[in-house]
């Protein structure tokens, strides 16, 4: 990896919160990522917690184990993609909790009768 590439993924910061992400969604503990990566428990917790950055061979390791492209970490994304996703959660609870009185009033239109 170009010397430049890792100092604008340093610079921009979305790791710690990128792997947070990624880690969380894929129902992986620390631990366990740590042992598919064949990377430390702490040193994963210290990429996580924004206190240190991975080495390029680590980077790398996290990149290929979740499918990211460098780039990713440069743009904005992937945090759009999950405001997007989480406007769309939102948006399905609303739908279902309407769906869900409906179905109740219209329970209650039938029972009447």
């Amino acid at each position: 990896m170009h010397k430049q590439i890792l100092q604008n993924i340093k610079k921009y910061g979305k790791l710690p919160i990128l792997l947070k992400e990624l880690r969380e969604e894929g129902g992986y503990s620390i631990q366990s990522l740590s042992s598919l990566l064949d990377i430390s428990r702490t040193s994963l917790s210290n990429y996580e917690n924004g206190e240190t950055f991975p080495s390029e061979s680590n980077l790398r390791k996290i990149l290929n184990f979740f499918e990211i492209d460098v780039n990713t970490l440069m743009s904005d994304s992937y945090s759009k993609t999950n405001e997007i996703k989480e406007l769309l959660k939102e948006e399905y609870f609303t739908i279902q909790s309407r769906i869900d009185t409906l179905k109740h009033q219209l329970s209650l239109l039938f029972s009447a009768k």
